[in-house]
């Protein structure tokens, strides 16, 4: 009965929500470690991966040069985000507030796995690695504080 309900809200929220736009995402970077470009492809990439896990982003915060340590780098290590092996020596750390999505059809499906969640989520983390073979960054682990 409850997913029933839910359906019916998600469906009403279609017809209303209709035509709007997405919302902008605040984005606070400042860095003098890294390039305009390298810390303006973590935010897109970050923002696209919680879209596509129905998602919506509202801010993303750089938690600044000094964050990645060896600590850190062992910390991930450690709880398996990638092997000793790989050789990576540099990470980004962001601060993440989103909100699960409005859209229609995520929020359909959502309520279908019955996953779906009013609330907002504050500080979440998210950690960036870049990979020593190809200078790559890549998302390394969302939603585990590691600091």
């Amino acid at each position: 009965m409850k997913k029933i309900v839910l359906l019916t809200v998600a469906a009403v929220m279609a017809f209303a929500l209709a035509g709007c736009g997405k919302n902008a995402v605040e984005a606070s970077v400042i860095s003098e470690k890294y390039t305009e470009e390298e810390t303006s492809a973590a935010v897109q990439d970050i923002v696209y991966l919680y879209e596509l896990n129905g998602k919506q982003t509202d801010s993303v915060r750089y938690l600044g040069d000094e964050v990645c340590t060896d600590e850190v780098i062992d910390k991930l290590i450690e709880i398996g985000m990638f092997d000793e092996e790989c050789g990576v020596e540099d990470c980004m750390g962001f601060e993440v507030d989103y909100h699960f999505s409005i859209n229609p059809t995520d929020a359909i499906c959502t309520i279908i796995e019955g996953d779906f969640d009013f609330d907002e989520h504050e500080n979440v983390q998210v950690w960036l690695i870049k990979q020593p073979e190809d200078g790559k960054w890549i998302i390394s682990t969302t939603g585990i504080d590691v600091i």
